[in-house]
């Protein structure tokens, strides 16, 4: 869903605020890329609660998350652009997520952590970026930043997005099942 706000967003600014501050576009891209990660630790966490092996993992994180605090204050001390501490805060959510990850192999029975990096974390990641390829380059060769060609990048990241996911992202089995599920839909459908 964010795919298209974030490869739009400058356009998206400019039909809702008319005069986009600076940074509001990198601020956006960069909230939205950091929420990303929220899947991950959502799905993780509540594996390692279940476990009830959460007081090492809890310190951990928690020691994680306080750091960026002296970090974030040095870089911006240093001169570095506001949008840094969003950086900053990724990159931080990332080392997080590998602590999690640890957590989950070390304490959850059966957790498999190459599986799930290569065909959660992976795979969410290669669906986007093959994604944008098509979007980007209609971008790159017709921009002209009427609102035409705004709708037809939304529909074109969409579309792009939709095949990424039905050719990499889906399993033979969850792309059987979808079949199915198209069919008895429009089966009911066409009972009507």
């Amino acid at each position: 869903i964010s795919l298209p706000i974030v490869f739009t967003a400058s356009d998206v600014l400019s039909i809702w605020l008319g005069e986009v501050p600076p940074y509001t576009t990198i601020f956006l891209i960069l909230v939205l890329v950091t929420g990303l990660l929220n899947p991950f630790t959502t799905l993780l966490d509540t594996l390692l609660s279940a476990s009830g092996h959460i007081k090492n993992y809890q310190i951990e994180t928690s020691i994680t998350t306080l750091i960026s605090l002296p970090i974030l204050c040095y870089v911006l001390y240093l001169g570095a652009e506001p949008y840094a501490v969003y950086v900053i805060g990724f990159i931080l959510g990332i080392v997080n997520l590998c602590i999690r990850i640890y957590n989950c192999s070390k304490y959850v029975n059966g957790f498999n952590t190459s599986f799930y990096l290569l065909n959660v974390v992976l795979k969410t990641l290669v669906v986007p970026a093959l994604a944008i390829i098509v979007p980007l380059l209609f971008r790159l060769y017709f921009y002209n930043g009427s609102f035409l060609f705004w709708i037809i990048q939304c529909v074109i990241v969409e579309f792009s997005l939709l095949f990424s996911i039905l050719v990499i992202g889906l399993t033979s089995y969850e792309k059987n099942k979808l079949k199915e599920m198209i069919v008895d839909t429009k089966n009911k459908w066409l009972k009507l």
